[in-house]
């Protein structure tokens, strides 16, 4: 279980097991061992060809992790969860503002029915300096957050990557 938990964390499972498709997935992925085709994925989870390559294992590897993601996506969303390093918009209540965010956590600590979830964003803030200028300046904010507050972004790769 510890072993499992440090591979969970460093993200091996995610190469090592990836999820099997199901046959009524809404997205939909070519092969990634296609050598002759580098592809971008579009909204619906299709990929689109760009560019003619040889074996380059840079675009291979991207087009695996991509793939891997979706999967990841698409069975969380079948249990009613978000995944780990899914993009989310995450509602500040104090402030009533939302935020593009990221999962990097999914915590199970009060059982599987109650998640909670780890998240990182940018947030802008204004800063003044000694002299009395105001500068704008981007600071990433990490808090744990419960999936309340948190709504699906649509699937964007470029984003994703």
């Amino acid at each position: 279980m510890f072993l499992s938990k440090i591979a969970n964390k460093i993200g091996l499972f995610d190469v090592l097991a990836p999820r099997k498709k199901k046959e009524n997935e809404h997205r939909k992925v070519s092969d990634p061992k296609t050598p002759a085709s580098v592809g971008s994925f579009d909204a619906s989870g299709e990929e689109i060809v760009t560019s003619v390559s040889g074996n380059d294992p840079y675009d291979d590897n991207r087009r695996r992790r991509l793939r891997a993601q979706i999967d990841a996506e698409d069975a969380a969303l079948a249990l009613g969860v978000f995944a780990k390093k899914q993009r989310v918009k995450y509602h500040h209540k104090a402030t009533n503002k939302f935020y593009d965010a990221v999962i990097v956590g999914v915590h199970l600590d009060d059982g599987p029915d109650k998640p909670y979830y780890t998240i990182t964003y940018d947030k802008l803030e204004a800063e003044v300096t000694d002299d009395g200028k105001e500068n704008k300046v981007i600071r990433k904010v990490e808090k744990q957050t419960y999936p309340e507050r948190l709504e699906r972004l649509n699937w964007d790769e470029a984003k994703a990557w």
